[in-house]
């Protein structure tokens, strides 16, 4: 998996090319390939590298995150938009009085959200990202996080983040899975 702290867009994707190139010219081995960065890439390169990968025999893993922030120019891991339509349509935890229950991301500080997996609409919205990585071709997924969870969060289903916080990378599994 490649870092994405230090990139902009064209140096990540540059750097996938380095990869890609590497992998090309050696046999060293490797059974499988994450990147992070896939969906702020030009969907025609993700679909160019994931061909590629699949032509070497490796396995290519899209990286999909249990929360979203407003760090598009930072991590490069989503796009903004993905973070202000969660937002707006009410797919994340809550705090108690129904606010959206933002906490600092722990890659810039900004907000961040954990998605509500116990909201349908949320489960579809989700669904609707897996699908789009499997139409781009992906065989797997990095699903990260889930320990973002606070006690004092709330969840559609009634469920404070002390209950949930056990519960919810199992939710995010079995939501990938379907």
């Amino acid at each position: 998996t490649i870092r994405l702290l230090s990139d902009n867009r064209q140096t990540y994707a540059a750097k996938v090319e380095d990869d890609l190139a590497n992998l090309e010219a050696r046999d060293l081995g490797v059974t499988a390939y994450a990147f992070e960065g896939w969906a702020t890439m030009d969907r025609a390169q993700v679909v160019d590298v994931i061909a590629r990968l699949e032509g070497l025999g490796i396995t290519p893993v899209l990286y999909i995150r249990s929360f979203v922030a407003d760090d598009s120019e930072t991590t490069l891991t989503e796009p903004a938009e993905r973070f202000t339509d969660a937002i707006e349509r009410g797919y994340i935890s809550t705090t108690s009085s129904g606010d959206p229950y933002f906490y600092p991301n722990s890659f810039n500080g900004e907000d961040a959200a954990v998605i509500d997996f116990t909201n349908p609409e949320a489960v579809e919205w989700w669904k609707s990202l897996i699908w789009e990585m499997l139409d781009l071709g992906a065989d797997g997924f990095m699903n990260d996080f889930g320990e973002q969870v606070i006690a004092d969060m709330q969840f559609m289903d009634g469920t404070s983040g002390a209950t949930m916080h056990n519960r919810f990378a199992r939710l995010q599994h079995e939501v990938t899975r379907e």
